[in-house]
Order: structure tokens, then sequence, then C-alpha cells
């Protein structure tokens, strides 16, 4: 992980209009402490008085809407299918996940739980009954997930694929047989088009990811979307 994530959530314990009205509410009234800059940090918080010549402070501020994030992980024995090479597989993928998310929580001192790979967790979960969290749930069938974890926290749903899925370049053998790639398109395009539908009904956010893609840079690039987008 080259530089932390930088959560924002959506439910803190404030009103979401009057955090809207001010970025500095948003930011934190008072400053904490100074730390190197990285490249997700907000220009006006650079420390212009504390500059050295191998070192670019940033003031932090304290945060006035600190928040616990969570995360479910869903893997299936199918997660190695589409790839021989461990390093894109998807499994790896959910495994720098796990890291890149729970690293930064701990970096951003928010409290930090995970759940686990069946439905059974996945009620643990529900009955903890966690309030204004921001919850990361991966690859589970959404029409999975209780309504109540979205109405009571921000919940992000990262919809993880390998690239073959969505476009495979050869036929597919899956348990001895070869299955016919145009009607496997259709029915997963069917899928993902139910998938993102039960995603909106839960009113959750949601993220496709890629396992090529920079965990890192993909998940800084949504939250700071939604931050400069309210």
């Amino acid at each position: 992980m080259v530089s932390p994530i930088l959560f924002r959530s959506l439910r803190s314990g404030y009103d979401r209009s009057w955090l809207a009205h001010s970025s500095i509410k948003q930011r934190g009234l008072s400053w904490s402490h100074l730390r190197q800059y990285n490249d997700t940090d907000d220009i006006r918080d650079i420390a212009w008085t504390k500059i050295r010549p191998d070192w670019l402070s940033v003031r932090v501020r304290e945060s006035h809407w600190d928040f616990e994030i969570i995360s479910y992980w869903w893997n299936t024995p199918y997660d190695n299918f589409f790839e021989t090479n461990k390093n894109t597989s998807k499994a790896y993928s959910i495994k720098n996940l796990r890291n890149s998310i729970s690293i930064s929580a701990k970096f951003w001192w928010h409290p930090y739980r995970e759940f686990f790979w069946d439905t059974t967790n996945l009620k643990n979960l529900s009955n903890s009954k966690p309030r204004n969290a921001l919850i990361f749930i991966c690859n589970i069938n959404p029409s999975e997930i209780p309504k109540s974890l979205a109405f009571h926290n921000d919940l992000i749903y990262i919809d993880l694929i390998h690239p073959f899925e969505e476009n495979p370049h050869t036929s597919i053998l899956f348990e001895g047989k070869v299955i016919n790639t145009k009607l496997y398109l259709k029915s997963y395009l069917s899928y993902k088009e139910e998938q993102k539908n039960n995603i909106k009904k839960i009113r959750a956010s949601y993220i496709h990811m890629s396992t090529q893609d920079d965990i890192t840079n993909t998940l800084n690039s949504f939250f700071k979307k939604r931050y400069n987008h309210g």
C-alpha cells in the first residue's frame, strides 16, 4: 500500500445536510498534528511555514465525524477459476483488499471489524446492529444483504471481477464440459443487471473493481469523487 485509503463516510452520526454545507466541518475544525504529505491530501492543509527540502508537511485535522469501519468478505472455490497466475486471481485480490482496508483503518484510527465467507456470519454482522458505520461488502449476492445494514450505515458494495468474466477470449471449460461463450455472456450480463438493481434497492454505493486494478487508487478515486460531489 503506497498511501492509505482516505475514507469518507456519508453517515457519521451527524445530519448529512449539515455536513454538506461546510467542507471545513467535514475535515474538522481544529488541528491535531503534522505528518508527511501524500497525494491523497487536500492542498489546503499543507503547512507552508513548515516546508523542508525533503519533507512537505500537512496539518491533520481532528475528526468530528469518527466512524467504525466493517468489512464482509465472501470467498468461493471458484475465485481462482479464471486465472492460473495466483497474483491476478480474485482470491489474491481479496487478500490485498482486506490488507489495504484494515491497514488504512488503523492508520486513520478508525475502529475496524471483519466478517467472513458465509451467510451465518452475515447474520452475525446484522445482529451486531452497527450504526453509522462504513461497511464494505465484497461479491456476495446483494439480495442476501439485510436492508437494515444500508439503512443505518454507509454500505459500499465492491464488485470484484476478473477481466475474463466480462470478456472471455477462449472457450470456457467447466467440470469437463465446454460452455457456450455466448450463452455464458448472456447469463452473466443478466446476473450483473439484476445485481445492480438489488444494490439500488438497498441504497448501497457501488464500486466496480478488476483484479488488475490498483486497489488503493481505485478506492481513493471513489472517495475523492464522493467528497467533491457531497
